[in-house]
């Protein structure tokens, strides 16, 4: 037997640059409405259904819902098995459907039934016998290979399909378990390994590879095929995975697993990127990049919602929009594509609130683990967390935060007052009972810089509050004292013009003029024409034209404070009046709710 060369089983084994949380995954399982959650086959159809073979019946996907088909006892017009193996379709659309216990079948899109009596059908394109194995080419030639005869190509449009048999004047004899098509013509693989390439137009074979025959000796077991973007032949099965260079036809690489060190591999195929995914039993997926050698492995992460579900794969499927798709064992299917989430996720915790550093970095408060500094393109983590009697936060439980342009962080909490952190020391404020210079309220729901330097603070239930860093000094705003609306302050918003916009948890929107430090009460418009939807505010926003976003807990509104113009911003066909907890704008004007 020839030397073949082993070339990425070091590439593939090893994880050189392992960036596994790039790749997430959306799932449908049982209760989305699949059979089973053990899958077998996936095919996309040329109407653009994708249908799942899986180990309890054969499933439709519109993008959408579920159409199930299952073997019944009311007639022949049914599955004849539920376990289903292999989907095909054909020139005409057909869909060919291998069953576990009874072979193929084809599907009937008029009747949504089946035809069973797939042997009438090969007799009437000359064939005599049922099919082992389907395949449909990219000229949609359609190539069956029959146990005891041989391979034959049927046409469209022709009447009979041309024979290859086996035999002296054919092909060898022997079990053919899996076929793929490369630009020299159609490929078999037997089941001890040999390959054949029949060329398309004369049916006639073009050469042959024994090289794994050889190895196997009188073995046999399942092989399967797969050929990539740049005409490298993947053999693979339980005895290992070789691939073949069929532009230089050589040997290039070898990855025999043939110890049962390794998981083995039980699927294989390219993604857009010309990326090789390689599907293993129990041991998940690694994903090697022919171009720079680097290898990422997934594996199932129970804390993981958009990871890889399960370990054991079945097969791997891409289709012509280049979304990957995955049939596993266990946990249905999961599908990739770079564009199907709209944003990352990193599992950081339960984030309150957040606010970006000077350096890029980003302060995560959370709702029980204190403080945490990530850098998001390093992914370093550096956490502040409460401990009793030493410099420590105050609080676990974060609620708001502002970075102010001393490069100092002021941190609001639940119950415990607010903080600042200079990067070595915590300086906590607490309400003091009796001291009218000191935190109103140690509920500390949000925060706001003016031009001075002064820290704004809004309390739930103290009413609001101006800090002058400098000095120590407090200075409040209640109902009580001023002319403010409420003393329970959601969200602090500071315009451009001066101006401090308050939003309050139950009783509308207050507009402090910072100079004369009056206050305006608003329920709607000031004209009292128009009310905001609700007067539970959530979040005020500025946006870069001097527009006031008002987020509620029925809807938002946008006010013009120029024109006192004010209207409620539908956000759904079904209903404008939907809770808003966070509004910003981007660098392109875009607003983000």
């Amino acid at each position: 037997m020839k030397r073949l060369i082993l070339l990425i089983v070091s590439v593939v084994v090893a994880c050189f640059s392992a960036f596994s949380h790039d790749f997430m995954f959306k799932h449908l399982e049982v209760k989305d409405g699949m059979p089973s959650n053990q899958i077998n086959a996936i095919y996309k159809d040329s109407r653009g259904f994708m249908w799942f073979g899986t180990a309890a019946g054969l499933a439709r996907y519109d993008g959408y819902r579920f159409k199930v088909f299952r073997s019944t006892d009311n007639g022949s017009a049914s599955l004849p098995d539920n376990y289903i193996e292999k989907i095909v379709e054909d020139s005409e659309g057909r869909l060919w459907i291998r069953t576990g216990e009874n072979g193929y079948v084809i599907y009937n899109w008029d009747t949504e039934s089946f035809v069973c009596d797939v042997r009438s059908r090969m007799w009437d394109i000359g064939i005599d016998g049922t099919p082992r194995y389907v395949f449909v080419d990219k000229q949609k030639n359609t190539w069956f290979a029959i146990d005891g005869k041989g391979c034959y190509c049927y046409r469209p449009g022709e009447k009979n399909a041309v024979s290859l048999p086996f035999g002296e004047k054919g092909i060898p004899e022997g079990v053919i378990i899996d076929m793929a098509e490369c630009k020299d013509g159609i490929l078999l693989v037997y089941d001890n390994g040999r390959v054949i390439c029949i060329d398309r137009e004369t049916v006639r074979v073009k050469w042959t590879l024994t090289d794994i025959a050889e190895h196997m000796g009188t073995r046999t077991d399942i092989f399967f095929l797969y050929v990539d973007k740049d005409e490298d032949l993947w053999i693979y099965g339980a005895p290992g995975v070789w691939a073949y260079d069929l532009s230089d036809r050589k040997w290039h690489s070898q990855w025999n697993f043939s110890d049962r060190g390794q998981a083995h591999i039980v699927a294989v195929a390219q993604d857009k990127q010309g990326r090789i995914w390689f599907g293993k039993d129990q041991d998940g997926i690694d994903i090697w990049n022919k171009a720079t050698g680097e290898t990422v492995s997934l594996t199932y992460d129970v804390d993981d919602e958009r990871g890889l579900p399960n370990n054991t794969i079945n097969v791997l499927y891409e289709d012509e929009g280049g979304v990957m798709w995955i049939g596993t064992y266990k946990k249905s299917v999961a599908y990739y594509d770079e564009g199907i989430f709209k944003f990352g996720i990193n599992h950081l915790g339960d984030i309150n609130c957040l606010e970006e550093s000077n350096d890029g970095s980003l302060w995560l408060g959370t709702n029980d683990a204190g403080l945490i500094r990530w850098n998001p393109k390093t992914d370093e983590k550096k956490l502040y967390a409460y401990s009793p009697g030493g410099n420590s936060i105050a609080s676990n439980v974060i609620v708001s935060l502002l970075q102010a342009k001393d490069g100092r962080l002021w941190i609001g909490t639940f119950w415990e007052g607010l903080d600042c952190f200079d990067g070595n020391r915590f300086v906590h404020y607490r309400n003091r009972p009796g001291d009218d210079n000191s935190l109103a309220n140690n509920n500390v729901w949000s925060l706001a810089e003016d031009k001075n330097g002064n820290i704004w603070i809004g309390t739930l239930g103290g009413g609001l509050q101006c800090l002058n860093p400098g000095t120590g000094e407090f200075t409040t705003y209640k109902i009580s004292n001023s002319g403010i609306i409420s003393n329970h302050i959601a969200s602090l918003c500071m315009s451009r013009d001066n101006r401090l916009i308050i939003g309050t948890s139950s009783t509308g929107v207050s507009i402090m003029d910072l100079t004369t430090r009056k206050i305006t009460n608003l329920v709607g418009n000031e004209s009292g024409s128009i009310r905001f939807s609700n007067q539970s505010i959530n979040q005020v926003y500025e946006d870069s034209r001097g527009l006031i976003w008002v987020g509620t807990r029925e809807g938002l509104n946008l006010y013009n404070p120029k024109n006192d113009h004010l209207q409620v911003v539908p956000l759904s066909q079904n209903d404008s009046r939907v809770f808003i907890t966070g509004i910003v704008e981007d660098d392109n004007k875009n607003m983000w709710v």
